[in-house]
């Protein structure tokens, strides 16, 4: 059975170096014989911000009920974004305050936390300004609030992180 891989570019604009990046790393996965879906959140529409917490139900768009089907259906996402003051844009925030909700992504059960992505696996590639050597460091400290936070939060293992 060919692997699944999920591109996701947390970019906000349509021309970015870390959409140029992903398109390439699609061609190679699927030269290679894999199955690929992607989402660029630059060209979906949804509203980033979770304007009750989630203290309220917020109806999901529909770009987003689509991301949901598809982080479910990958064994395998692969995050491409930014460094921005220190972390990623506010579109991919807010996208993964508004995709990976309670029920979705992880629940409570008898006070005991279910990871409900467990068994995916994920990769991380930032980008960002300044020398290699402050961003090899400083930038694998900025990816950890997505790779533990959440992804490890929801049950997704983190492969491989990269900055520079």
């Amino acid at each position: 059975m060919k692997k699944k891989i999920l591109v996701i570019v947390g970019h906000p604009s349509k021309k970015s170096f870390a959409k140029t990046l992903a398109e390439r790393y699609i061609k190679g996965a699927e030269k290679t014989g894999y199955l690929t879906k992607k989402l660029f959140l630059s060209e979906m529409e949804f509203d980033p911000v979770l304007h009750e917490g989630y203290n309220l139900h917020q109806k999901l768009e529909k770009d987003l009920i689509k991301a949901q089907k598809e982080i479910v259906w990958a064994d395998h996402i692969v995050l491409f974004y930014p460094i921005w003051w220190g972390s990623p844009p506010s579109l991919l925030k807010g996208f993964i305050d508004r995709v990976f909700l309670p029920g979705f992504a992880f629940k409570y059960e008898n006070k005991k936390l279910k990871k409900l992505l467990s068994g995916k696996t994920a990769s991380i590639i930032v980008t960002a300004g300044g020398n290699f050597f402050g961003y090899s460091i400083i930038g694998k400290i900025m990816i950890k609030p997505i790779s533990i936070g959440t992804f490890s939060f929801c049950g997704i293992k983190c492969k491989k992180e990269m900055s520079g």
